[in-house]
């Protein structure tokens, strides 16, 4: 054991038969306890590897539903957009974390920003992105129609 170890052990144990002032001294900023502050690598992939992505795994709707969720989008405005209910939309996400073998819709979001800036999707996002963008605009022309009807 290296000396500063062996101060260390020695102060936690004279401290610890002090009652729970160990506790204390172990919530103190120090040497053994500060945050390690080592930067994230932004990480790329080979350009010849090909993966399953999001794409690939996820049906079409649910592709869209992540995007959408990605964009900073709630249930209730993606289920708006997507001409469904809330609860379809909450199962369709369910559904992508177990497709997708990811943890959290933050995990989800984060694997999808990383597979598009490794510009990992092919032709077929073209594809999602214009139905959601005929979606939105079938949207738009909906909520003009109904406020020309109000005035």
């Amino acid at each position: 054991m290296s000396i500063v170890v062996k101060r260390r052990f020695h102060q936690l144990t004279r401290e610890s038969m002090n009652g729970d002032s160990w506790r204390v001294s172990l919530l103190k900023r120090n040497e053994w306890n500060r945050p390690a502050s080592v930067p994230f690598p932004k990480e790329r992939l080979p350009v010849d590897s090909r993966v399953a992505t999001l794409l690939d795994v996820l049906s079409s709707r649910q592709f869209q539903t992540t995007i959408l969720l990605t964009l900073g989008l709630d249930t209730q405005q993606i289920a708006d957009l997507l001409e469904t209910s809330d609860r379809n939309v909450s199962r369709s996400l369910s559904d992508c974390l177990v497709r997708a073998e990811c943890r959290s819709l933050e995990d989800l979001t984060a694997r999808l920003l990383f597979e598009h800036e490794n510009e990992l999707y092919d032709v077929r996002i073209k594809k999602e992105v214009a139905e959601l963008r005929s979606a939105a605009l079938r949207m738009l022309e909906n909520t003009v129609s109904a406020n020309h009807m109000i005035c």
